[in-house]
């Protein structure tokens, strides 16, 4: 049986992926295409929107919440690496504000940090 939750994550997934901001998530940093070589040294659990979207595809999250985390993990990633100020943390709080704005619209109780 597939839960309602796990539809309501997809469609989450596709709503985010057109905001204009989003696009810096779409897959893996990659260190070198970026010249951060030191990314994988400080960011211990890369997450994306299409790692997500594959695993939720692929049935990976048993639980909303563990979508949720890897979702947060997204942003928090994106924070921790670049800092508050920068101009992609600045794009990373927009994808979150409007990913807890689509987490309330479709009625998905996550306590977000």
């Amino acid at each position: 049986m597939y839960d309602h939750w796990r539809k309501v994550a997809d469609r989450i997934i596709k709503e985010l992926w057109k905001h204009k901001d989003a696009w810096i998530f779409f897959e893996p940093v990659d260190p070198i295409k970026f010249n951060i070589p030191d990314y994988y040294n400080i960011i211990l659990e890369p997450m994306d929107l299409g790692t997500l979207k594959s695993n939720l595809k692929q049935g990976l999250y048993e639980k909303p919440e563990q979508f949720n985390a890897d979702m947060l993990k997204i942003f928090s990633n994106c924070i921790l690496y670049n800092g508050q100020t920068a101009g992609v943390s600045l794009m990373c709080n927009q994808v979150k504000e409007e990913y807890e704005k689509l987490a309330r619209k479709f009625q998905l109780s996550f306590h977000f940090e």
